[in-house]
């Protein structure tokens, strides 16, 4: 499908009051993981919009804030594209490879881990932009393979709500294998969170959806250079 220039501003609009500042690399993300000739046409798309982006926050106005019903079925396009493709290696960032110039923890290797495709590139990409090292995960069982693949991996940054093993259970698993590994969490869920959030039960902070990406980046810096405590949890 092709948008209209109208229709790739409304757009914008949209992805920049539910996202705000990640709204544009929400975008970038669509780009990359749409980089390959079968789904050209939906990447020529997703450019409209992030160059869109980049006119409304210089301070275009439109009449219309909400999502017209062709980014809907542009979304639903995406989402069939990636779920119907193979998952290729070079999405993950290479270990061995760190930014020169960068602090110590900015050179660590995270692992995120997101059911949803969207929020998990956003996330990585904005890690990216900030230094880190970042492999992605669609499932717990893909976290582990991957921390079991990567030993010096420095941070677990992992959604609580996922289907079959949770964001608190891979903590769990991930902590009683490798003990030094530090963890984040994210969530859009208040309640489950505050049933979880007792002393002795958290194996670190919580960011909640939906977050910027400064919220993201400086809570990471954070965590890695904070002292953590004995017994492993926040």
């Amino acid at each position: 499908m092709s948008i209209s220039e109208a229709d790739a501003v409304r757009a914008a609009r949209y992805l920049i009051d539910k996202y705000g500042e990640i709204a544009h690399h929400r975008a970038k993300s669509r780009i990359r993981m749409l980089s390959q000739p079968s789904t050209a046409s939906l990447a020529a798309d997703w450019r409209m919009i992030e160059a869109a982006i980049v006119k409304v926050t210089a301070g275009a106005r439109i009449d219309e804030p909400m999502a017209p019903r062709s980014l809907a079925a542009l979304s639903q396009s995406m989402e069939s594209a990636m779920r119907n493709r193979q998952y290729q290696p070079h999405h993950q960032s290479p270990v061995h490879q760190s930014p020169v110039g960068r602090s110590p923890s900015q050179r660590s290797h995270i692992v995120v881990v997101d059911d949803d495709v969207g929020i998990r590139e956003v996330s990585a990409e904005v890690l990216e932009d900030a230094g880190y090292v970042v492999s992605r995960a669609a499932s717990a069982q893909e976290a582990l393979a991957l921390l079991e693949a990567h030993v010096e991996t420095a941070l677990l940054f992992t959604d609580v709500v996922m289907p079959g093993i949770d964001g608190f259970m891979l903590a769990d698993m991930a902590k009683a294998r490798w003990p030094a590994l530090r963890v984040a969490y994210a969530t859009g869920y208040s309640d489950i969170m505050a049933a979880r959030s007792r002393p002795g039960l958290m194996h670190g902070p919580v960011l909640n959806k939906p977050y910027t990406a400064r919220q993201l980046s400086g809570a990471v810096t954070s965590l890695l250079e904070a002292e953590v405590p004995a017994d492993g949890y926040w």
